[in-house]
């Protein structure tokens, strides 16, 4: 009569077994080539061979040539036809990625073109600016750009805490947008102008709330 030892150790076999085959499978239909953001793609392929056991310089490179669009090999046309002795893996990556990277330069740019706040809270687009401004600008160059995306009664409110810290500073944001009236910067049908004092008020009344909530 098997052991419940042996009952165990045959399920994990079973079990090693599977995931085998699903990272096998997963090699043989590696995700498409996401030319927006190379790099990421490249996280990702690396830890399915990762999963797979797959080592080889030579065996991630054949196995990338084969999955990739056509339309992307031109950009490595060279490299295959005259690929170096070691790191051909590595130089199709690297290849790929300069290619296709967006620039710095590009990426600060899009920056200062300002993001748009929409939906999304304060403290996701901070997070999204300072990913596209990777460590090149200073906190407190990033605050201005920050705090310019804001409402102006979210900013008007910020102007007076004394959170220095722009993480912080950015969930507190998240909290006055919550207790926002959807209404504040309601126009007017007859005028057509903004109604200023009804304004200052209600930031007043928001400033008073704030301060309780927090």
């Amino acid at each position: 009569m098997p052991s419940e030892n042996s009952d165990q150790l045959a399920d994990g076999r079973n079990e090693n077994s599977q995931a085998r085959n699903v990272a096998a499978s997963s090699v043989h239909n590696l995700p498409p080539f996401w030319k927006e953001n190379p790099k990421l793609w490249f996280m990702q392929v690396e830890a399915i061979f990762a999963i797979s056991g797959i080592t080889r310089d030579e065996t991630k490179f054949q196995y990338v040539v084969a999955n990739i669009d056509s339309n992307f090999l031109p950009h490595i046309c060279d490299i295959l036809e005259s690929p170096p002795a070691d790191g051909r893996f590595v130089a199709v990556k690297n290849r790929l990625m300069e290619t296709f990277s967006e620039s710095q330069e590009s990426k600060l740019r899009r920056l200062l073109k300002n993001q748009e706040i929409g939906d999304q809270k304060p403290s996701h687009l901070l997070q999204i600016m300072k990913n596209l401004a990777s460590g090149q600008l200073n906190d407190a160059v990033l605050k201005t750009l920050f705090l310019e995306q804001l409402p102006e009664d979210v900013r008007s409110i910020l102007t007076i805490s004394q959170v220095s810290d722009l993480s912080s500073l950015a969930l507190q944001a998240d909290k006055i947008m919550s207790l926002r009236s959807p209404q504040l910067y309601k126009v007017t049908a007859a005028a057509g102008n903004i109604d200023l004092t009804k304004i200052s008020r209600q930031i007043e009344a928001l400033k008073k709330k704030f301060n309780n909530f927090s």
